[in-house]
């Protein structure tokens, strides 16, 4: 088992969890270790490359598409609840 370190290496590794899922309940403790090693590897890796945003980030981003779809003054009205 290696680190994950680029996108072809990360698709590997979710075909590889997949196949060891599918395996159900019949899998030998060997390859119930190893899915529990690969999704360890995976979630680091998505931990590095798709970190989450935070819930103000979010709310800010949901700021900026409503700006940009009915411009800041309507946004506002939105945001707020107030008739506009």
């Amino acid at each position: 088992m290696k680190l994950i370190k680029t996108d072809a290496d990360y698709r590997a590794a979710l075909k590889e969890i997949e196949s060891l899922m599918m395996a159900g309940p019949d899998k030998t403790p060997t390859e119930g270790e190893k899915l529990d090693d690969m999704v360890t590897l995976i979630e680091a890796y998505e931990a590095k490359h798709f970190p989450l945003l935070k819930e103000e980030e979010v709310k800010q981003q949901r700021r900026d598409e409503k700006n940009e779809l009915y411009g800041p003054r309507k946004a506002y009205h939105l945001e707020n609840n107030d008739d506009f």
